[in-house]
C-alpha cells in the first residue's frame, strides 16, 4: 500500500522562483507600470497552470 505522501518541493521549485523574481523586480523599481505588469504577469501565469491543471 502506497502512502499519500506530500509533494516533494521540487514541484513547487517554479512557481516560487517566479514569485521570488517579481518580489525582486517590485523592491528594486516599485513604479506602479512595474508593479502592473508582474501583477499582470503573475496572474497569466496562474491562470495558464490553472488550465493545465485540470
Amino acid at each position: 500500500m502506497q502512502s499519500d505522501l506530500p509533494a516533494p518541493w521540487t514541484a513547487a521549485a517554479p512557481w516560487v522562483l517566479v514569485v521570488a523574481v517579481i518580489v525582486i523586480v517590485i523592491g528594486m523599481r516599485p513604479d506602479p507600470a512595474t508593479v502592473a505588469s508582474c501583477g499582470t504577469l503573475l496572474l497569466g501565469a496562474a491562470e495558464a497552470y490553472r488550465r493545465l491543471c485540470q
